[in-house]
């Protein structure tokens, strides 16, 4: 992406408050491959991420489960994000978190929404072990998005707003695509954004880095994101291991380990809704 110089260099922008919850403005950095005007999956994830990790009673635990719900397109407009912890205890807590934006009549109502568990964290370095292959960081010169085929709307927006690497060859069936990505800019302004979040933004795009279908005559759109991880990631990339199922009736599943640069941190799940492009 060439950053346009009338762009701030954030995802999004602080807005002050409505009532209990923080408004924000995103920036075009936040834009959709799918469609303009809309945000891309990965930025709104990221709100209800960090506003679980935010929630109040957080010293001690770690989020570690993230279900998210779009329900509809989340646009380009001022969001407003709140949290709430539902469910305290000792060793675990049910938080849940929503994003807010004005409807045509000018009142607020739900975009997005997100349950996750935060877990206490203890020592078990003794015992610690990752199940799955070890990807190693490409080096400096490998591909990158730019040698992809994939629609010029993809080079725009939070997709483009990432560095991206490429281990493996994008589209290519019968084995998972791995790739890895980087935040090239904070995520609110003025914010550095915790180890995890940094982590899991550009995993929405996991459906984008599996595909298996034709960019230029088929969308497949998540309606959902499910986030596990069960180790805090390190460094500033992210691996994204990434596979796509289609089935028959219209319906995909993109599935993806996440990786930083020690091993895998954790795994994803989307379901797809899977149409064809008109074609001209």
């Amino acid at each position: 992406m060439r950053d346009d110089a009338r762009t701030p260099p954030a995802y999004f922008l602080p807005a002050g408050m409505h009532e209990d919850a923080e408004v924000l403005q995103p920036t075009a950095h936040t834009g959709s491959p799918w469609s303009a005007g809309i945000q891309h999956g990965g930025p709104v994830a990221g709100l209800l991420w960090r506003a679980c990790e935010q929630a109040p009673g957080a010293d001690g635990f770690l989020l570690v489960r993230l279900a998210v719900e779009l329900l509809g397109p989340v646009t380009l407009d001022e969001v407003a994000v709140r949290a709430d912890v539902v469910r305290s205890g000792r060793s675990a807590e049910l938080v849940e978190a929503e994003i807010l934006q004005r409807g045509p009549g000018g009142a607020w109502r739900p975009a997005a929404r997100a349950r996750g568990w935060r877990m206490r964290v203890a020592d078990t370095a003794s015992v610690a072990y990752r199940a799955g292959r070890t990807r190693a960081l490409p080096p400096e010169g490998a591909p990158t998005l730019h040698d992809a085929p994939v629609p010029a709307l993809w080079l725009a927006g939070f997709v483009g707003s990432l560095d991206w690497r490429f281990a493996t060859t994008f589209g290519e069936r019968g084995a998972p695509t791995v790739a890895w990505a980087r935040l090239r800019m904070p995520f609110v302004a003025g914010e550095e954004p915790s180890r995890s979040l940094r982590a899991i933004l550009p995993i929405d795009a996991a459906n984008g880095v599996g595909a298996r279908l034709d960019t230029s005559a088929w969308t497949f759109i998540n309606t959902e994101l499910a986030i596990h991880l069960f180790e805090q990631p390190t460094g500033e990339w992210v691996g994204i291991e990434a596979e796509s199922s289609i089935g028959t009736q219209g319906i995909g599943l993109s599935q993806a380990i996440v990786h930083d640069e020690q091993g895998p941190v954790g795994r994803i799940a989307q379901s797809l809704l899977v149409s064809p492009l008109p074609q001209p």
